[in-house]
């Protein structure tokens, strides 16, 4: 008589798991997102500044021209930013053969 087996045939995975273990990708991921998001947080915190450098230029033609920069450096920056992160997750990509999993929309 065979037993009654109430969970049916249970196969292991086809891929190991290592729960609590260190996973490079996420790690790599989280740090990517974090830079991004500082990026732009500083870039947003650079307009502002550029915005009250503007209003209070009174017609000063050095200050509007230093506003003027400011704001351009701040998009290169996150221009930076961005195709910095693109370039990572194609060299691990490259590297490993696996997508780096993203929070952000990128």
């Amino acid at each position: 008589m065979k037993p009654n087996n109430i969970l049916g045939d249970v196969t292991p995975p086809a891929v190991a798991v290592d729960p609590g273990g260190f996973n490079i990708d996420q790690f790599v991921s989280k740090i990517l997102d974090l830079l991004i998001v500082l990026a732009v947080v500083l870039a947003v915190g650079a307009v502002i500044w550029a915005g009250v450098l503007y209003v209070s230029s009174a017609g000063d033609e050095s200050k509007v021209r230093k506003a003027q920069q400011l704001i351009l450096y701040a998009a290169v920056g996150v221009a930076v930013a961005v195709l910095g992160s693109f370039i990572v997750k194609q060299i691990f990509k490259l590297i490993t053969g696996k997508e780096l999993p993203s929070s952000l929309i990128l």
